[in-house]
């Protein structure tokens, strides 16, 4: 009994490591074996709100950062226009610098205001073909595809259908063809598919372009991260449209994956189990 005190005082003084021996079966042992449950518990408990603690200073830290450079441009650029002595073609070039910062505030915001209305909340429920889905992406998508040279593949779809909410699932396959599209350079090409076994229904989108490395696979999803922040930065990206993705995949009840390798292009998959 002194023993377990102990172990429940180190517990008390926040030593969640601590255990005591379970050397007998008496009520004593059964005593013993409850605390190191408890414990145990109590350990991961702390372990994933210090997790969650610092997902969330890593996020405030991110939109610090992500909002720095627009604002500094905007300020920079219409100080610029007020103070120096310009053309009109040179006003013209500073103001459309302040216009294209100012979308890339209002897409982050945008963002993250739905990343913050997804969480923890469940999608709606309406019935969704999922052929007409992946087509209106397609849709969506094949004027930035035309300019970069790459090429839509026939679509190839089971006739179905899945429960959720249809701007939402659109918004997820819009931002996964789109950035398979950026993944692409010229000659390269991007498929939609969706296919219907037994249990689940998985749609996936493919795409031939430069592919990932280990690294970024498994941040994937992060918010704000990027692997090549120049060009993503350089089309306008924050990081978030995948982090989106994975949020409206889980209100879906659905999983989000990618399989891809440097040079060999990307597929990303979405499993409704459901």
């Amino acid at each position: 009994m002194e023993r377990l005190a102990r172990v429940a005082g180190r517990l008390a003084d926040g030593d969640y490591t601590a255990r005591s021996p379970e050397r007998t079966r008496d009520e004593v042992g059964q005593l013993a074996h409850a605390l190191n449950e408890m414990a145990a518990r109590v350990e991961r408990n702390v372990a994933e709100l210090r997790e969650t603690a610092r997902r969330k200073q890593q996020l405030v830290d991110n939109v610090a950062h992500e909002l720095r450079t627009p604002l500094t441009a905007v300020g920079g650029y219409a100080e610029y226009i007020q103070r120096a002595e310009l053309s009109e073609e040179e006003k013209y070039e500073a103001a459309q610098y302040i216009v294209e910062e100012a979308n890339r505030l209002a897409v982050m915001s945008e963002r993250l205001l739905q990343m913050a209305a997804l969480r923890g909340e469940q999608a709606a429920r309406e019935s969704v073909d999922v052929p007409a889905l992946l087509e209106k992406a397609a849709r969506t998508v094949a004027p930035k595809a035309a300019a970069r040279g790459v090429a839509l593949e026939p679509m190839q779809a089971d006739a179905c259908t899945v429960q959720g909410e249809a701007a939402l699932l659109e918004s997820l396959m819009v931002n996964l063809a789109d950035n398979a599209v950026k993944a692409c350079g010229p000659g390269g090409s991007v498929r939609l598919c969706a296919r219907r076994e037994t249990g689940r229904l998985t749609l996936t989108v493919q795409d031939t372009g430069r592919g990932m490395d280990a690294e970024t696979l498994a941040h994937i999803g992060e918010p704000f991260y990027r692997p090549d922040k120049a060009r993503s930065r350089e089309q306008g990206g924050a990081g978030l449209g995948l982090a989106l993705c994975f949020q409206i995949a889980q209100s879906h009840g659905a999983a989000l994956s990618f399989t891809s390798a440097p040079g060999a292009g990307t597929t990303a998959a979405v499993i409704f189990t459901a």
